[in-house]
C-alpha cells in the first residue's frame, strides 16, 4: 500500500521507484538524490518504508502573514518560555528573600485554651474521679538576637543573586528582542520576494504562450518554445522554493514569540 504524507507541501512530487540499468550519470544522480530525500522524509516522520513505496503531495498554505513589529515584541514578552522562566526564577528568589528578611523581625504570638482536665487514681479507689476546667490566655514575644550577622550575610547573598539573576534576564530579553526583529525582517523580505516572483510568473507564462502561438503558425522553432517552457518552470520551481522558505521563517518566527 502506499503512504501519504501532507506535512510537505509544494509541487506535486512522486517518489517512483528507478528504471533499473541503463542509466546516464544525470539520471543516476537524479535517483540518487530521490532516495536520499526520500529517506529523510521517512525518517524524520518515524515511517518504516522504502522509497519505493513513498510519496508526497499536496499544497502549500497562502503566505498570510499579520502581525507588525510592536504586536511581536509584546507577544515575545508574554509568551516566550525563556522569559517565562526568568519570570519564575525571579517570583522564587523574591520569596526567598522575604522570608529571609522576616527572619530578622521579633515574632509575636498569643491564644487562648480551654480545656477539662479529669482526675481518677485506680491504685486507691477504683472509682474515685474528680473533673476541673483549665483556661489559660498567653501571649509572647521571639526574637533571634543572636543568629543577625548569618541572617545579614543570607539577605545579602539573596539579593546579589536577585540582581543576577535581574541582569541575566535583561540580557535575554534584549537578545531575544534582536532575535525577533531579525526573524521580522527575514519574513517580510521573503514576502517581497515571493510579489517579485510572482510578477516573473506572469511574464514568463505570457511568454511561454506567445512562443506556444508562434509554434503554431510556423514563426518559431522548437527550441525557443522549450526555453519559454523551461523558464516557467523554473520561475515556478523558485516560487515554490520561497514559499516554502517563508512558511519555514514564519515558523521560526511563531516558535520564537510564543505561538506555537
Amino acid at each position: 500500500s502506499k503512504h501519504f504524507l501532507p506535512m510537505v507541501p509544494g509541487i506535486l512530487l512522486l517518489l517512483q521507484p528507478g528504471a533499473d540499468g541503463g542509466e546516464d550519470p544525470p539520471e543516476r544522480q537524479a535517483e540518487g538524490e530521490r532516495r536520499s530525500a526520500s529517506q529523510t522524509m521517512i525518517v524524520q516522520c518515524g515511517l518504516v518504508l522504502p522509497p519505493e513505496d513513498f510519496w508526497v503531495e499536496g499544497t502549500f498554505p497562502e503566505p498570510v502573514f499579520f502581525i507588525t513589529l510592536d504586536e511581536a515584541i509584546v507577544q515575545l514578552g508574554k509568551g516566550n518560555h525563556r522569559i517565562r522562566l526568568f519570570r519564575g526564577d525571579e517570583k522564587i528568589q523574591n520569596g526567598m528573600l522575604h522570608l529571609a528578611m522576616a527572619d530578622l523581625l521579633p515574632a509575636v504570638f498569643c491564644g487562648a485554651t480551654a480545656a477539662r482536665i479529669g482526675q481518677f487514681s485506680y491504685r486507691d479507689d477504683p472509682g474515685w474521679m474528680r473533673w476541673g476546667d483549665d483556661q489559660r490566655v498567653f501571649a509572647g514575644l521571639s526574637w533571634e538576637l543572636f543568629s543577625g550577622i548569618t541572617r545579614q550575610n543570607t539577605i545579602r547573598r539573596l539579593k546579589i543573586e536577585r540582581e543576577q539573576l535581574m541582569l541575566a534576564q535583561q540580557k535575554t530579553i534584549d537578545e531575544l528582542e534582536l532575535e525577533t526583529r531579525t526573524c521580522f525582517e527575514r519574513v517580510t523580505a521573503t514576502m517581497e520576494r515571493l510579489t517579485a516572483i510572482q510578477t516573473m510568473i506572469g511574464i514568463a507564462s505570457k511568454s511561454y504562450t506567445i512562443a506556444r502561438k508562434a509554434f503554431e503558425v510556423g514563426s518559431c522553432t522548437q527550441f525557443d518554445l522549450q526555453n519559454a517552457e523551461m523558464e516557467l518552470n523554473r520561475t515556478n520551481l523558485l516560487y515554490n522554493e520561497t514559499l516554502y522558505d517563508f512558511h519555514c521563517k514564519v515558523t521560526d518566527f511563531k516558535f520564537l514569540i510564543g505561538r506555537l
